[in-house]
């Protein structure tokens, strides 16, 4: 049986009738019930803009935290660029986060070192949210990372159906943009407030429940990103450094999977094309800016300079396997572009060292 999402019973008058970030229909009423959404970023200004994008008309309070260092502790200097205007006038509902206190870091959460830090900022969330906004039972909290977003259908579904329990919403899967489908995900979570409830890193890690629905009602674009350097950037960042190793760490073999539309974080597996926005329109999915188009191309390329491949590789590296360490070796360097990237270390000493 499916259900469509419809949302749009015991509608209210837009607060700002033409305003191009509100939708462009009467939206659901709260009843009083507030929404807070928290997240962390990490530079990644086009899911920011995306998420605050189709967030703002239902959510009364964002809480973001911008960090000072990477997962793994690396000094950040992150802006908003290119959506520095844009980003503007959604201001008005976030608070921004650059710091937590000394003592609120955890060093032993659990037996993964490495996730540590980024634990710390979703225990420390809801303690902000207590002493900021003082919540309501029954209000709304939005927990996931930057780039999982539910759709505005799926928001007001929630508005309508108001969760009791501890949800996820359906989130489809795709890389390296929205046009390609990599799966279902299960990660954002949506808990009704409670003054009795534990902090939000232990109830997200309950995630593995049954969805609210079966359509899909939330995005997960996942390393959708425009440059290699963005994803360098990334894989010295994230908490995954386990992975983070010659030649996943590579930019011809970042190249590669992007090119070939696989993706092998996890397992190696071919993208299949389908649009990942089910059970919403292009015009819900994110603003229309010339800097977000590459997330709807089924066209776009990183830059093939800044590899050992050439424009004449591109009809065969799909086929081919991942060149021998001599090989890629032997290319890059005539090219001039031979980089070898190293792991960065993962002890604790390491991520909790002072700067």
């Amino acid at each position: 049986m499916n259900r469509k999402i419809t949302g749009h019973s015991d509608l209210l008058p837009n607060r700002k009738p033409g305003d191009p970030k509100f939708v462009d229909h009467p939206i659901p009423d709260k009843k009083g019930r507030r929404i807070f959404d928290v997240t962390m970023f990490s530079g990644e200004a086009a899911m920011l803009y995306t998420r605050l994008w189709r967030y703002y008309d239902y959510v009364d309070q964002f809480v973001i935290g911008i960090l000072p260092r990477t997962f793994t502790n690396i000094p950040t200097n992150y802006s908003f660029w290119p959506f520095e205007e844009e980003l503007k006038q959604f201001m008005d509902k976030v608070l921004i986060i650059r710091e937590i206190p000394e003592d609120r870091i955890y060093k032993n959460l659990d037996s993964h070192k490495s996730f540590s830090y980024e634990h710390s900022w979703r225990v420390y969330f809801l303690e902000v949210i207590r002493q900021k906004f003082h919540p309501k039972n029954g209000d709304l909290i939005f927990a996931s990372d930057l780039d999982e977003i539910i759709t505005r259908e799926g928001i007001e579904y929630l508005i309508n159906h108001w969760p009791t329990q501890q949800i996820h919403p359906l989130t489809r899967h795709s890389q390296p943009n929205f046009l390609y489908d990599q799966g279902d995900w299960c990660c954002p979570v949506i808990f009704p407030y409670s003054d009795n409830m534990p902090d939000l890193l232990t109830l997200r890690k309950r995630v593995h429940i049954t969805p609210i629905t079966r359509e899909v009602v939330a995005t997960h674009c996942s390393w959708c990103f425009t440059h290699l350097e963005n994803y360098t950037r990334k894989k010295n960042a994230y908490s995954h450094q386990e992975k983070n190793f010659w030649p996943k760490n590579d930019d011809s073999y970042t190249f590669r999977y992007h090119w070939c539309r696989f993706w092998d974080d996890w397992k190696m597996n071919f993208i299949k094309p389908g649009l990942a926005h089910t059970g919403t329109t292009l015009k819900n999915l994110l603003p229309d800016h010339p800097h977000l188009k590459y997330l709807t191309s089924p066209y776009y390329m990183l830059d093939i300079t800044k590899t050992i491949w050439e424009y004449e590789d591109l009809d065969t590296m799909c086929t081919s396997n991942f060149p021998s360490r001599e090989e890629w070796e032997k290319k890059a360097k005539a090219k001039g572009i031979y980089v070898i990237r190293t792991p960065l270390p993962v002890t604790e000493e390491a991520i909790f060292k002072k700067n």
